[in-house]
């Protein structure tokens, strides 16, 4: 599953810290077990980038967003990102349980803060021109999580049909 994972995580570049995120998650429990997935996954999403980053005579996609600047990305906005993660994952490590929903909705929040503040700077950086703000598309990259944990802590029927 770990390697699986890495190779998932190399689609999107603001997925690389997943195989990580979901390592914390199973350390919490077991934690031999968090720190081989996290080494796994994570060597496997680096070997897949390089292998390719290589074997490419231009520019890497996914890869690419991480070597061209964006002017929106200043330091008051990298410093306050920093913080606001780092409070957030201070927050899911003490409280995310050993559940499927505790997991969908630390996962959700971790993935989804960081992507949010890229995307607002991005729209006050062009002046809230909605026509030109490209990351507002990574907005939506955690909404299969959100959704499977929406479908999931819905009530149960007690009357199944078959």
């Amino acid at each position: 599953v770990a390697i699986f994972v890495g190779m998932l995580v190399t689609s999107r570049i603001n997925f690389l810290y997943v195989g990580m995120l979901l390592a914390v998650f199973i350390g919490i429990y077991h934690r031999k077990q968090g720190i081989l997935f996290g080494f796994l996954s994570t060597l496997t999403a680096i070997l897949l980038h390089a292998v390719f980053w290589l074997w490419t005579d231009g520019i890497y996609s996914p890869l690419h967003l991480v070597t061209s600047p964006k002017p929106f990305i200043n330091p008051v906005v990298m410093i306050l990102a920093i913080i606001l993660c780092g409070l957030i994952g201070l927050y899911t490590v003490f409280n995310v349980k050993e559940t499927r929903l505790s997991w969908l909705q630390f996962g959700w929040i971790c993935i989804f803060v960081p992507v949010f503040i890229l995307s607002l700077a991005e729209l006050l950086f062009n002046q809230f021109n909605f026509a030109i703000w490209e990351s507002a598309n990574y907005l939506f990259s955690a909404s299969p999580i959100f959704m499977m944990r929406f479908v999931l802590s819905l009530p149960q029927s007690q009357n199944r049909h078959s």
